[in-house]
């Protein structure tokens, strides 16, 4: 009977230690996801900003502001003379 009793805490006791790994394993997963969780709010609350939207406007479509002059710089072709 003692050997029987034994061997049942000894198994509960292994057990205990596969769910203490498993709840550290859930909690640094748990941290990893609120910290992506914060990355793309603060993403959000960026590009609903008047900053990113003229960065956008600017490199997507190359607008610019009516006092800017754009300049680019001149392809291959151009620049060889052909």
């Amino acid at each position: 009977m003692c050997g029987v009793l034994t061997y049942n805490k000894g198994k509960a006791e292994e057990r205990e230690k596969e769910l203490l790994k498993k709840r550290a394993s859930y909690e640094t997963q748990l941290a990893s996801e609120e910290e992506r969780q914060e990355e793309l709010l603060e993403e959000t609350a960026y590009r609903q900003t008047k900053q990113y939207i003229e960065k956008l406007a600017r490199e997507k479509l190359g607008l610019v502001k009516p006092d800017e002059i754009l300049l680019r710089e001149a392809d291959d072709t151009i620049k060889n003379g052909k």
